[in-house]
């Protein structure tokens, strides 16, 4: 979820991301294809508590959309 990943702008969370890693690394290495689902937006971003708020920056979104594909590709 984008709202633990990036709990502070500009701040990716290293353990959560190596959890992903390795997941995605394991299944890679069995023949399938992840699929990332990019879920909850960051309170930092929407000023809500309200995970589900739609991003109040789309240029937030395609920041973070951009991180995530280029780590996954």
């Amino acid at each position: 979820p984008w709202d633990v990943i990036e709990q502070v702008k500009g701040t990716y969370r290293a353990d959560y991301l190596g959890r992903i890693d390795y997941a995605v690394d394991q299944l890679t290495k069995k023949g399938v294809k992840p699929l990332l689902i990019i879920l909850n937006t960051p309170a930092w971003e929407t000023n809500s508590s309200d995970p589900h708020v739609a991003p109040a920056n789309n240029q937030e979104f395609v920041a973070y959309m951009s991180f995530i594909m280029q780590r996954y590709k």
